[in-house]
Order: structure tokens, then C-alpha cells, then sequence
């Protein structure tokens, strides 16, 4: 849903682009911005004008709280350094909109094309969370509906079968000589491995050269078996708990694998999905009256456009020189 920050962005650029008298600048038909009296000009396109930016003020903030979350309202209020952290943000966006405002730029046609565009846009997409919301009731789904959803989708709460996986990684360049030294390397490590000259935590500190893995003492997580890559996952399964794997070659390097417990597969219950099921039933509906929306508007609002014209207008853009150096 949009939030009232955006609203008030929108009233903000509607008001910017209406306070003052229209200026003389027009709009091609191909889109280029022109000024006036040009040969081919299309629309006017009056170009806002604003002396200073508004204000930061009791207003504004009380404005802006409102439309946050009430844990985040609470938040800031109760904390002063968190507060005072807020309204210097509100005080920057300030300070950068009245440079660009005495750069001139509220009255040069492309930041003013730019501004109605963005103002038309939020307020299409502020009219549609407004349908919807409308349309949506607030206790959907209720418990019934969540119950029925999660019988006929119980497949998708179903965890698969997976296991704990470590290792050591040995990365490798792109010639046949660094391969075969990083395999001589990586031989050399699992021998030692296997002699007990070296734990496998003391060999991930040493050699491993996979970052994340090797911050947690190579652990790389609990995995999915199906989702395993075939090379790595006959590997692992061919292995004993904690059994340790010759090198295996990926596509970045050579990988000695470790590994732990299987999890076998489990369906999830309902009361742990809950929370899920609710979100994906109202963010599946949300969907649904989104394309419903637009479909009544293409009907209520028809704007006929023959497919010779669109292509007659496509020809003309990509030869018109007026769109170079716009991209």
C-alpha cells in the first residue's frame, strides 16, 4: 500500500507545479521538449516555479509520524538521539531541494516533465491501493479460509529432506597450471585431514578462501539434498556422518566437504504457517484486484490506438534525431 509520504509527495509536486503562471515551453509531438514558437510543437508544458522549499516545521513531522508504523512511531518518539536523527534527514532533503531550486531547475522543461510524470504516477498507483483496500476485507482471510488453503497447498509446507554440509575452499584461476597446483593443494590438505595432522576447523582458518563459509568454521548451512548440485550431492551421500570428502571440483576452485546430520523430510503444521498463509492469501488477492482494476479502467476509459499507428510512431522515434543523447 502506498504510505501518506507518498500522498503528501504527490500533493507537494501538484502544488510546485501549479502556484505559478505558465511559462513558454511546449512538447513536440515525438516528445522533445521545445520552446515556444518552434515549428511542430505540441501541448503547452508550463514549467513550476517555487522561491524557497517548505518548511520544516511541527507540521510536517507530525505528518510524516503519522503515516509510519506505530512501532516505529514509538521509536523515534522515545528515543532522542533516534528523533533528532529523523528530523535531520527531513532537514537534508531540504537543504537539496532548495539547491536544485536555486539552480533554476523548477523551470527547465525535462525536470518539469520529470515532476508531472512522477505526480501522474503517484497518484495512479494511490487510486489503486485505494480500490483494493476498499475491496479487500479486513478480516480476510479468516480462519476457515486459511485452514482450507493450507489443506489444498500442503505440499508447499513441506520441508524437504536436507543435511549439514561443511568445507574448505580452494580457489582455482582459469589455466591448466593453477588447476593442477590448486589440486595438488587441496590433495595435500585432505591427507592431512585424514592423518589427523590438522583439525578441519584449523584448516578452514588456514586455507579456506570462501568468506561467509569461512567465517562460520566453513559451515555453508543446512541444505536441501534435491537442491544440491549432482557432482556435490553424490558426494555427500556417499559420505558417513562427519565423513570427510576427497576434493571436488566446482567452477570457481576445489571443494573438501564435510558432513553432518541428516533432517529428514517434515510437513510443516498449520499453526506454524499461519502467519504465511494469511500473507500469501491477501498478497495472491492484492494481485488479482490489481489486474481487475486495470482492466475496468481499459474499459471505463477506452484510449483506442490501431497497431499501424504505434508502429508508424516507433519508426518515427528510432529515426528522430530529436531522441539522441536522451538515453
Amino acid at each position: 500500500m502506498i504510505p501518506l509520504t507518498a500522498l503528501l509527495a504527490l500533493l507537494a509536486l501538484l502544488a510546485l507545479a501549479l502556484a505559478f503562471p505558465p511559462q513558454d515551453f511546449f512538447v513536440r509531438e515525438g516528445g522533445e521538449l521545445a520552446p515556444a514558437g518552434v515549428a511542430g510543437a505540441g501541448p503547452r508544458l508550463d514549467p513550476p516555479v517555487q522561491a524557497s522549499a517548505p518548511p520544516v516545521d511541527y507540521a510536517l513531522l507530525a505528518t510524516l509520524l503519522s503515516s509510519l508504523p506505530p512501532q516505529r512511531r514509538t521509536a523515534l518518539l522515545s528515543q532522542p538521539q533516534a528523533f533528532r536523527a529523523f528530523v535531520q534527514r527531513e532537514l537534508d532533503h531540504r537543504a537539496i531541494l532548495q539547491a536544485a531550486l536555486d539552480a533554476g531547475m523548477s523551470q527547465q522543461p525535462r525536470p518539469v516533465f520529470l515532476i508531472r510524470r512522477s505526480a501522474q504516477g503517484t497518484l495512479r498507483d494511490y487510486y489503486v491501493d485505494q480500490e483494493i483496500r476498499s475491496r479487500i476485507a479486513s478480516d480476510f482471510p479468516n480462519d476457515e479460509q486459511m485452514r482450507e488453503y493450507y489443506q489444498h497447498n500442503r505440499a508447499r509446507y513441506t520441508l524437504p529432506r536436507r543435511v549439514h554440509v561443511w568445507q574448505v575452499f580452494i580457489p582455482v584461476a582459469d589455466d591448466a597450471t593453477a588447476v593442477a597446483q590448486a589440486r595438488e593443494r587441496a590433495q595435500q590438505l585432505e591427507a592431512a585431514l585424514r592423518a589427523g595432522k590438522q583439525s578441519f576447523d584449523e584448516a578452514v582458518g588456514q586455507h579456506s578462501r570462501h568468506a561467509s563459509s569461512r567465517l562460520r568454521g566453513g559451515y555453508l548451512g543446512l541444505l536441501s539434498v534435491a537442491e544440491m548440485g549432482a557432482e556435490f550431492r553424490d558426494v555427500v551421500l556417499a559420505l558417513p556422518e562427519n565423513g570427510i570428502s576427497q576434493p571436488v571440483r566446482g567452477k570457481e576452485g576445489f571443494h573438501i566437504l564435510r558432513r553432518g546430520a541428516f533432517v529428514p523430510e517434515r510437513e510443516l503444521s498449520f499453526e506454524e504457517v499461519r502467519r504465511h498463509v494469511r500473507e500469501k492469501m491477501r498478497n495472491d488477492l492484492h494481485q488479482r484486484l490489481r489486474q481487475q482494476i486495470y482492466r475496468e479502467a481499459h474499459q471505463a476509459y477506452p484510449y483506442p490506438l490501431s497497431e499501424k499507428e504505434i508502429e508508424r510512431w516507433r519508426l518515427r522515434l528510432a529515426g528522430s534525431d530529436s531522441m539522441a543523447g536522451q538515453g
